[in-house]
């Protein structure tokens, strides 16, 4: 008998036990629902407090990974729908460069000037030498000996409108004033300069206007200088 009754009291004690459990299960604040979502909002913020801390201070991988997502695509670009497309609105912080348009050309108009005379007009004078002076005929105005110089020989030779002139003279001053003093009888006759070859010992100079051309040739001589003046001189009318 004793077998038995411990059986039935050990049944006994278990069916208490499992009561009891039920009991406590059916409780409002211990509905298995609810403890099921305890747990995972439990398991979901302590498995992201390792995530949002890393040791060095920064963000975790997954925080990372979005905030490069983010710095990747431009913040507040408007989009227009194709690729290349002009902003809608200007920058003000950066105005628009447009280019003027380039200045019209304009044409430097100088005054006219007096017409220039012919050094000798027809008619023309008869060949003519002379030592010592001046030959008849000779164009003293346009091809004047250098003040103060002694002449050696002169000439004229006229060949249809163009008459040939020679003057042959010497002076005490020194060669570069005896240029100077021609460049500047010629200057203001509307006459150019130029270098000309010259033998060993001289120098040689142009003086051209059209197609008049008159050459001055010095040569250094003690004392002093020689020079020669030569011209071809077109005539006017």
């Amino acid at each position: 008998m004793k077998p038995r009754r411990l059986v039935f009291l050990g049944l006994g004690l278990a069916a208490l036990v499992i009561a009891f459990a039920i009991v406590l299960n059916l409780m409002p604040g211990n509905a298995p629902g609810e403890q099921a979502q305890q747990g995972s909002t439990s398991g979901s913020s302590a498995g992201s407090t390792p995530a949002s801390t890393d040791s060095g201070g920064g963000q975790s991988p997954t925080t990372k990974a979005g905030s490069g997502e983010a710095a990747g695509s431009p913040a507040t670009a408007p989009s227009s729908g194709k690729q290349g497309a002009p902003a809608q609105s200007a920058d003000p912080a950066k105005p628009l460069e447009v280019n003027t348009p380039a200045p019209q050309s304009t044409q430097l108009v100088l005054p006219t000037s007096a017409p220039q005379t012919a050094l000798v007009s027809e008619p023309l004078p008869a060949s003519a030498d002379a030592v010592g002076k001046l030959a008849a005929g000779y164009p003293e105005a346009a091809l004047p000996p250098m003040d103060g110089s002694k002449l050696t020989s002169s000439s004229v030779s006229p060949q249809g409108t163009i008459l040939q002139t020679s003057l042959v003279a010497s002076t005490a001053s020194e060669p570069l004033a005896v240029k100077a003093y021609y460049q500047a009888h010629f200057a203001p006759l509307g006459f150019g300069t130029a270098d000309a070859p010259a033998s060993a010992g001289s120098t040689a100079t142009w003086f051209t206007r059209g197609s008049d051309k008159i050459t001055l040739t010095i040569t250094p001589v003690q004392g002093g200088a020689s020079y020669i003046v030569y011209g071809v001189l077109h005539a006017g009318k």
